[in-house]
């Protein structure tokens, strides 16, 4: 991998693997580009899990535990923007944890045992089957529904991105949906 990387002068023509290696050998300006590229996306994500923390201040928190992370070896190697999500998640957890009120018990409505405790559990299990069918997917229709479903991105754009025109993106993402729904369906049976 050093050869190709020696041979390329611009950070923005190396993959995020590549920015990952870099960045472990100490090179700073390839966290910097990592930044770039998906810090949008990261206060995308933070919105989404919470509005109750500052969005950028959970993406700041989350790259600098993935910076801490791959110094120290660790962290990720490859599906950077899925880390990124993952350690979000896990900062807005840990912070939310320390924002939840306290309630005077006098004061508390009565809270008898309700069916919600089973829909909490439901869609426990649910979020769990849709990971576990979308990891099912072949990697390629997993990253046309990342792109057009997560990210946001156009069938051009995702064309762009697979090396393919704009038509075969759109088939691609359908057939993509269409797989996600069936493996679904299949783990919903089960």
């Amino acid at each position: 991998m050093l050869s190709i990387i020696s041979g390329i002068t611009r950070l923005d023509q190396l993959s995020d693997e590549e920015l990952i290696h870099l960045t472990r050998e100490g090179d700073d300006r390839a966290f910097g580009e990592i930044w770039r590229r998906h810090a949008a996306v990261g206060v995308a994500i933070a919105r989404r899990i919470t509005t109750r923390i500052d969005s950028a201040d959970l993406v700041s928190e989350a790259f600098a535990r993935m910076l801490q992370a791959v110094r120290n070896g660790a962290g990720p190697t490859t599906a950077v923007r899925s880390y990124l999500a993952t350690t979000i998640r896990s900062v807005a957890a840990s912070w939310g944890r320390n924002l939840r009120p306290t309630v005077d018990l006098d004061d508390a409505p009565d809270l008898g045992f309700t069916d919600e405790r089973f829909d909490a559990l439901d869609e426990s299990d649910r979020h769990d089957a849709a990971i576990a069918a979308f990891n099912s997917l072949p990697d390629r229709w997993q990253r046309a529904l990342w792109y057009s479903e997560v990210e946001g991105r156009s069938n051009a754009e995702i064309g762009e991105l697979l090396h393919i025109k704009t038509t075969a993106a759109a088939m691609l993402a359908s057939r993509a949906r269409a797989g996600l729904r069936k493996a679904w369906y299949a783990r919903e049976a089960a």
